[in-house]
């Protein structure tokens, strides 16, 4: 968990941006551009499971870390699911900014029966690790607040089980 918390810190600080403008004029091309930090909730790989992100928005880019929940059940509830990302809207020519296609990185934690007899069973803590490429759409543009769907395939790898291919759906609200 803390080598996951060192990887977020050195991704984070990674991204760039202007927190504070150089002048006062907030209505200046330069300051409608430039990047800014945005938070969104919502369940897939953006948010980690079901869970959260922050990211860095620009006119075209949206770079996340997103913490979250890969499992909430009666027994168990697996919060420790870590993901980054970086999704891109120039690369389409569809006239706006609303399709992105990205890259990500996730992590989560999963038991693996070790042991089942009658009188009890026996589990292993597993970590598993996911990479892939992502499509969100954005209801109001990659740099604005509001909806986004997407779709993601990834590979994925665990030192205790065979994991394979994936594909799944993400939806979420970015403020």
């Amino acid at each position: 968990m803390y080598k996951t918390l060192v990887i977020a810190s050195i991704m984070l600080s990674s991204f760039s941006a202007n927190a504070t403008p150089e002048n006062d004029n907030l209505t200046t091309q330069e300051n409608d551009n430039s990047p800014y930090f945005s938070f969104g909730i919502g369940i897939g790989y953006n948010y980690a499971g079901l869970g959260f992100n922050v990211a860095l928005v620009s006119e075209t880019d949206f770079k996340y870390i997103a913490l979250g929940c890969s499992s909430v059940t009666s027994y168990s509830r697996d919060c420790d699911s870590f993901g980054v990302g970086w999704i891109k809207s120039d690369i389409f020519d569809f006239g706006n900014n609303k399709h992105g296609l990205g890259l990500f990185l996730y992590s989560e934690s999963d038991n693996v029966l070790v042991k089942k007899d009658a009188a009890n069973s026996r589990y292993r803590s597993n970590r598993i690790y996911e990479y892939g490429v992502q499509y969100t759409y954005y209801m109001n543009e990659i740099n604005n607040a509001g909806f986004n769907f997407g779709v993601h395939l990834g590979d994925s790898y665990s030192k205790h089980r065979d994991e394979g291919y994936s594909l799944g759906l993400q939806v979420g609200y970015q403020f």
